[in-house]
């Protein structure tokens, strides 16, 4: 990878004299090598994102300042579970990856599994958001500890 990426939105620096067509696909290439140096994970095409535990699967467009950018604000700031990213270039069924996402008409795209079972998903400026408020929001020092609903749990 090149010396000079040390952030996502780093990949769409132009290199020399390439073009705008050039750039995206230069960065599209780089991409997985950049997350392989975070503390991402590459999810591979055609691998699912199922199992067991808790995880964040995050598709995002290689030519995306937004989409890079918030790779790098995560990156910063690594949360509890795993963060796999793949690019959605790369994707020709996104269902697959995150059930139950429905059409996509903007990246980046978002599924939130915990304890094995999927309990968030979205894409374009809704995943922005989801993204911002759960893996992304700090927990205050200050915060109360978690009550549970039932009595019969703390027993």
């Amino acid at each position: 990878m090149d010396e000079a990426v040390t952030t996502f939105r780093d990949l769409l620096r132009p290199a020399g004299n390439e073009s705008a067509t050039e750039g995206q696909a230069h960065a599209r290439r780089l991409l997985p090598a950049r997350v392989a140096t975070s503390s991402l994970r590459w999810l591979r095409p055609g691998v699912g994102a199922n199992g067991t535990g808790s995880r964040w699967v995050i598709g995002v467009a290689s030519w995306s300042a937004r989409d890079l950018e918030l790779l790098d604000e995560i990156a910063s700031n690594p949360p509890n579970a795993p963060v796999y990213v793949f690019d959605a270039a790369d994707m020709d069924d996104f269902e697959s990856v995150i059930p139950g996402l429905g059409q996509v008409f903007h990246t980046p795209v978002v599924g939130r599994w915990v304890g094995g079972q999927l309990v968030d998903r979205a894409s374009g400026h809704a995943a922005r958001e989801l993204i911002r408020s759960r893996l992304l929001a700090p927990v205050p020092a200050h915060a109360p500890p978690l009550i549970p609903d039932r009595i019969d749990l703390l027993l």
